[in-house]
């Protein structure tokens, strides 16, 4: 079959799993859909779709090949990347995750959800300079997590402005209980108590 024959039955293929998405016939749409993938020429958005259908059908350990087939038909396939970074977050690979939530991050800059999901990462594995930079992405937008994030890892870099950051956060009262655990974390509880809040600053003895 050419790639010229194809085209109808693939639109065709693509009408008919809509509509199943649509009415959320999801054993319609996983039977349409893997009809299309095994075209010739199928598009990454097909495979992406199958995916998602997986995933709404309760079965999830089939969908992470199939997001890896889609950003593999197409490197800027951002929200692919991002749902595969999501997905392998649910396997326990957060190393591999973060990968994938960089890459997203690169092809959606607008997305806070991707910059969020990167920076929780970074401070798992334990390098606060990259989640630094995802924090500082969001922390303008006002989300109270970035802007605690963001002081945490600045803090852990030992970066002058960690402390800055720490005394304007403490003057809002809704953020002292997040500011005294972040600043507790990255102290590994040596803190110092000022009138100002706790400080990042080890105790003198």
């Amino acid at each position: 079959m050419t790639r010229a024959s194809t085209a109808p039955t693939a639109q065709r293929l693509a009408a008919a799993a809509t509509d199943a998405i649509r009415r959320a016939d999801w054993p319609k749409a996983e039977a349409t859909l893997r009809r299309l993938v095994k075209l010739r020429d199928a598009p990454a958005e097909a495979s992406y779709n199958l995916a998602q259908v997986l995933l709404r059908a309760g079965k999830p350990e089939q969908a992470g090949s199939w997001l890896r087939r889609a950003v593999s038909l197409r490197a800027d396939y951002g929200i692919a990347w991002f749902e595969l970074g999501r997905w392998l977050v649910e396997q326990g690979e957060p190393a591999e995750a973060r990968d994938c939530f960089a890459r997203a991050t690169v092809l959606l800059p607008e997305d806070t959800d991707g910059w969020r999901n990167l920076a929780r990462l970074a401070e798992r594995l334990g390098d606060p300079a990259q989640a630094r930079d995802a924090w500082r992405r969001i922390a303008g937008a006002g989300f109270a997590e970035a802007r605690v994030g963001l002081m945490r890892a600045l803090l852990e870099l030992r970066d002058p402005e960690g402390e800055v950051l720490r005394r304007a956060l403490w003057r809002e009262p809704a953020l002292r209980p997040l500011v005294l655990r972040a600043v507790t974390r990255s102290t590994a509880g040596r803190i110092a108590l000022a009138a100002d809040g706790p400080s990042a600053q080890s105790p003198e003895r």
